[in-house]
Parts: structure tokens; sequence; C-alpha cells
């Protein structure tokens, strides 16, 4: 009988490993990215500048890391996190967006007339700064 009662929790417990075991859990090279972004030559303040990791043959197909945000303040300068605070952006290719944030005082994102642009950007190892315009 009690072997009976600690099978669930055995099997629970395998269930567990083996999911934690799943998934992109590997954490890739970052190196420093910065930058000003405008738009059609303005600085685009609040806004949030999204760098997604684009397929790369130096990694496993299908996990190309995690992408990497900042937050544009009011001259258009932002700093990348990923994994860390600030830590930038995974080494190799990625496409860029921008989208604006949402106004506090009118509960929606203000016209943003480079909306929907994308950029494509390669990374490389060492502080580097990116000035985008959209």
């Amino acid at each position: 009988m009690l072997a009976v009662v600690r099978y669930p929790y055995c099997l629970l417990i395998l269930l567990v490993i083996g999911i934690s075991g799943c998934g992109d859990s590997g954490e890739y090279a970052t190196t420093p990215v910065s930058g000003i972004v405008t738009c059609q030559g303005k600085p685009v303040a609040n806004a949030t500048v999204s760098f997604t990791p684009l397929p790369d043959s130096s990694r496993e197909p299908g996990h190309n890391g995690r992408p990497g945000y900042g937050i544009t303040d009011k001259d258009g300068h932002f700093v990348v996190t990923t994994y860390e605070d600030n830590d930038g952006a995974i080494v190799g290719k990625h496409e860029v967006t921008v989208g604006l944030n949402v106004d506090e005082g009118s509960g929606r994102a203000p016209p943003f007339a480079c909306k929907g642009a994308k950029k494509e950007v390669t990374v490389e190892r060492g502080t580097k700064e990116y000035n985008l315009d959209f």
C-alpha cells in the first residue's frame, strides 16, 4: 500500500524534472547596446525599442534567444536589457522595432508616423551605439 501512495509523487517529481529541462534555458552572450531612436529625424520619447534575434547559424534552429528591450527617454535615448538590467542584446542579427508606450494621462499611445517600421541590425561584441532613424 505504501508503494501505491508514493508512486504518484514519484511521477510528479519526474514530470517536474522533465519540464524544467525543456525550452530555451541557455543564455546567449550579450554585449552592451544603446542608442537614440528618431522618426523622420525627430527624437522618439517614451517608446519601447525591441531587439528580436533572427535565426543564426551559431544557434540551435528554433532557439534564437530572448529579445532585448529598452525604453526611450525624452531625447530618444535607450539602453537594451535582455537577461539583466542594461546587459545589452544577444550577439547576432536582430529585427529592431519601435512602439510607443501608452500615455498615462490619456490611456492611449500617441499617433506615431513611423508605426510598423522595422530595421535589421547586426549586434557585434563590444559596446555599441545604434542611432536608429525610422
